[in-house]
């Protein structure tokens, strides 16, 4: 009896041992160290503005006032960007290739790419419009794109020339006091359907600088301002062109190229 009590002792002994040991060993287990992704995603949160008012849901009753003092209403407003470029901070740049936005006042938040390598960046860039390859490069823009794209021409039929065979780079259209004093009603009709490779412009960014973390969202914030489309354009008569008026076009397409801002 002594015998097996003795050899049940022995048992919960070695047993205390074992469990002891084998915490000690789980516990002294080097673990790999926690690894931080190497990319992040790049957000474009835009704002359509004219002026210092924000352009939500069309409003037609919603008056603003031109660069020189006239009033007008806002009824469509949007456009493309493209051929989006970042720059390292080593001057070394990141091409986000195919990437297209269509901005409209509906939606502020664009993703640009959810594979951007994390680090410091000096700037970026982007082209205004619809770049070479997206517009010009694309022998049938009808089955180029899928459903979906911002390309599409079945779902963005108002923003393609099939006269053309082209993109409009940007749409903006309402209604403009045409009165002499400046002080009559916003009654006119007007619009600026720009494209083509000339209205095409490099908006530059290059010294506005952001960082992407690994794992996380970087949100870059731009204000599109239609009201600087706007500038010099004083003749409200002159209000309405389809890249097809020389003495606005130029203009309107250089301030096609100044409209935007980085917040």
């Amino acid at each position: 009896m002594k015998k097996t009590v003795l050899n049940f002792a022995l048992l919960l002994l070695f047993s205390s041992i074992f469990l002891v040991s084998c915490k000690k060993d789980k516990k002294d287990t080097p673990q790999p160290p926690a690894t931080t992704p190497s990319n992040g995603t790049l957000i474009f949160h835009i704002h359509t503005m004219s002026d210092t008012n924000e352009i939500g849901a069309y409003d037609t009753t919603q008056t603003f006032l031109s660069p020189d003092g006239r009033s007008y209403t806002i009824s469509l407003a949007q456009l493309y960007l493209s051929s989006i470029v970042l720059i390292k901070s080593d001057n070394s740049e990141l091409k986000v290739d195919s990437k297209y936005i269509l901005l409209t006042p509906d939606e502020e938040t664009y993703e640009v790419s959810a594979s951007i390598p994390k680090g410091d960046y000096k700037g970026f860039r982007f082209v205004a419009g619809v770049d070479s390859t997206g517009n010009e490069g694309q022998l049938n823009h009808a089955t180029a794109y899928p459903s979906g794209h911002p390309l599409n021409i079945a779902d963005h039929s108002d923003m393609y020339w099939s006269w053309n065979s082209g993109y409009i780079f940007v749409k903006f259209e309402g209604m403009v006091d045409t009165s002499a004093t400046k002080t009559g009603p916003a009654d006119f009709p007007f619009y600026f359907h720009m494209g083509k490779a000339q209205s095409r412009r490099t908006v530059d960014f290059s010294s506005k600088a952001f960082t992407v973390t690994g794992g996380n969202s970087t949100y870059v914030h731009i204000m599109a301002d239609y009201n600087k489309l706007l500038t010099g354009i004083n003749d409200p008569l002159s209000w309405s062109t389809m890249t097809n008026d020389p003495s606005i076009d130029a203009q309107v397409a250089d301030n096609f190229g100044m409209m935007f801002e980085v917040e």
